[in-house]
């Protein structure tokens, strides 16, 4: 048993005996526990590496656009959450460089063909694949819809976003606008990556290595 299972547990404990609750609603307390633990130290641990590698707005744009659109469209993911945590951290700064970098060669014609690809693809793969559920979660069809609706909807908010900040980023030349826009494009991009067959599939290799290794 992990660190933050045990400490999930103790909560759960706790709570129970301070609400006098049964054991069921304890272990559902612990589960909740563990998923708020889970986040937060994951979200933690990102920013910390992003501000090591100075990448602290990029990486809260990218982080922010995977976990609101994976609310909506759900997706790959490792077989546990160590691997989890790894894997956004990985993915995350390595967008964010990216990120970094693609600015010394932006400009007007490359910037926006980047966005409209991006949300293009990721439209696609939305339309196709989400929500994604899992058989130990199946997803009924009337909570599918209301899913599919919320995806969809904050796909136009981001793109709406986008495409103003690099609207601002040639009109007045800074920068944040570019991060902004470029950012939103590739955290959008990349959980809708992770709906698709190949992008399940990259998951899966990268998680079976990451076992090999810390495991």
């Amino acid at each position: 048993m992990s660190t933050l299972e045990r400490l999930s547990q103790s909560i759960a404990r706790r709570v129970s005996a301070e609400l006098k609750l049964d054991e069921e609603r304890e272990e559902v307390i612990a589960y909740g526990a563990f998923g708020i633990l889970h986040t937060a130290l994951s979200v933690i641990a990102v920013l910390v590496a992003a501000l090591v590698f100075k990448l602290l707005l990029e990486a809260v744009l990218i982080l922010s656009t995977i976990m609101m659109l994976r609310k909506y469209t759900g997706g790959a993911h490792a077989s546990s959450p160590t691997g989890c945590s790894l894997m956004s951290g990985i993915f995350v700064i390595s967008l964010a460089l990216l990120t970094r970098f693609f600015q010394h060669y932006a400009n007007p014609w490359n910037l926006i063909a980047v966005i409209f690809l991006g949300f293009t693809a990721s439209f696609i793969a939305i339309y196709r694949r989400a929500p994604v559920d899992s058989p130990n979660k199946p997803i009924s069809e009337k909570h599918a819809l209301s899913l599919r609706k919320g995806a969809f909807a904050f796909f136009a908010v981001c793109f709406a976003f986008a495409v103003f900040s690099a609207y601002c980023y040639f009109r007045y030349g800074k920068a944040v606008y570019y991060t902004i826009s470029i950012s939103l494009t590739s955290g959008f991009l990349w959980q809708s990556f992770t709906l698709t067959k190949p992008g399940q599939a990259i998951i899966k290799t990268i998680d079976t290595f990451l076992k090999k290794i810390f495991f």
